[in-house]
Parts: C-alpha cells; structure tokens; sequence
C-alpha cells in the first residue's frame, strides 16, 4: 500500500511539472507573439507616417473643389487610398477618371532604382534629403557598368560614371559621333535623366496605392523601357536585355525619344 502511495505522488508531481512546464511555455510564445504584432505594429504605423508625409506637399496643390470630384471618382472605382495620391484625368472619350499623380510615380520609381529593390515608404521619404536633383543623366548605381556596356557597343567611349552617379565627358575627348553628341546634350541640358537598367521598376497601384513591383521585362521581354515623368524629371527604367532581343541602337534611339 504504501509503493502505491509513493507511485501516485510522484504521478502527481510528474503531472503538476508538466502543466508548469506547459504553462511557461504557452506563456513565452504568447509574449512573443505580442513583441512581434507591436513591432509589425510600430513598421506599419511608421510607413503609414512616412507615406502622409510623401502626400503632404502634393495636398497643398489640390483644391477643395478638386479634392470632392477625386473623391466622388475614388467611390466610383471602389479605392480607399489617400486622395492627394490622384489627379483627374481624362479619357480619350471624354470620361475622366483618376491617376496617381506623375511626382509621385516618380518618387516612388526613384526609391526602387537607387534601392534596387522594393522600396519601403521611408525609402521614398528620404530622397527628398539624400538625392542629388541636379541636371543631367543620373546612372543607378545598378546600372553604371550595363550603360557603359552600351556606349561601347555603340562606339562611344568618352563618357564616364562620376562618384556622385552622373554621367560626364572624360576630359579633353573629342565627341565621337552624332549619338554622342545627343548624349552630351542631354548632360547639359536643363532635365533630370535617371536611368536603371534592370528590366523592372517600382510603381504606385492605382486602386490601393500600395508600392508594387512591376517586372515588364519579364512580361515582354522586347518592351524596352517604362518611363516616369514629373515636370523637369525623367526616369527610364530600361530592359536589361539579357536575352539580347533589342539593339543597343534601339535602346539609346528611345531614350532619346523623352
């Protein structure tokens, strides 16, 4: 009787540590749990931050009677982001509807080509502080060897990439040939070229206005740019080309095109 006795109680102290030890368990995942939904919490709210700040300087601009017929187009098409995302526009037929503002595609593209990668709404709030917006041709840090590649390819070999990302005459050199004249114009001219060769690029979604990746190099591999344009700012987010579908010819011949 009393092997018995002594069975049941170390039964029951076998039990009670195994609840402990359940309960301690259950109890760390849970606080776990709740770090990382407060983290998540905080990045959201963060994003959500940096993204009214990125709207703030386009609400200046929109009118209260601009504001209610941008309103009145977002219920129409069922979008519930912020309104100083749009602009009106207007269809071939005369029927308008509502697009993302072109300064803001255009931050958004220039966040992707310098990230070289998904850029995060913090992303696109920091190039107001970090990018160099001076004239010229800007090459992705990506991308400087590929358009180099290309000038080669063309018989151009006068350019260079300088630190700062722009391209430039090397000193001293002769302008090799009519292409590159076209090339040394645009360094002098009065326009923002930023160029990225990667065959993708970064855009607004119009319903949501969520940042979203769009691979059209991957969609049609003889697409061979996607451009972003605001005001005196031009990004061309070029095909890669690495199935070599398209001449190099073809593709400096269309960024001359903007």
């Amino acid at each position: 009787m009393k092997i018995n006795k002594k069975k049941l109680v170390i039964f029951i102290i076998a039990i009670v540590l195994i609840i402990v030890f359940c309960v301690f368990l259950f109890t760390r995942n849970s606080k776990e749990t709740e770090n990382v939904d407060n983290t998540n919490t905080i990045q959201n709210e963060e994003e959500y931050q940096a993204m009214q700040n990125n709207l703030n300087i386009e609400s200046q601009n929109i009118t209260d009677q601009e504001l209610e017929e941008i309103n009145t187009l977002k219920n129409e098409m069922g979008s519930d982001a912020n309104p100083n995302m749009y602009e009106v526009a207007e269809e071939y037929d005369g029927r308008k509807t509502l697009e993302i503002r072109p300064s803001i595609q255009f931050q958004t593209a220039l966040a992707g080509a310098i990230k070289n990668g998904m850029p995060t709404e913090q992303d696109v709030s920091k190039l107001s502080e970090t990018f160099p917006y001076n004239t010229g041709i800007y090459i992705a840090e990506s991308s400087r060897e590929k358009f180099i590649n290309l000038l080669n390819n063309l018989q151009i070999s006068n350019f260079i990439v300088k630190d700062d990302g722009y391209l430039a005459k090397k000193d001293d050199s002769n302008t090799q040939n009519e292409t590159a004249q076209k090339i040394e114009s645009l360094i002098n001219g009065e326009k923002l070229y930023v160029i990225s060769m990667t065959g993708t690029c970064y855009m607004r979604d119009d319903i949501t206005g969520e940042i979203t990746e769009y691979p059209f190099e991957k969609m049609d591999p003889t697409q061979i740019l996607e451009p972003f344009i605001s005001d005196n700012s031009v990004l061309l987010a070029i095909n890669s080309n690495q199935d070599n579908k398209i001449s190099a010819e073809e593709i400096i011949q269309t960024i001359f095109q903007y």
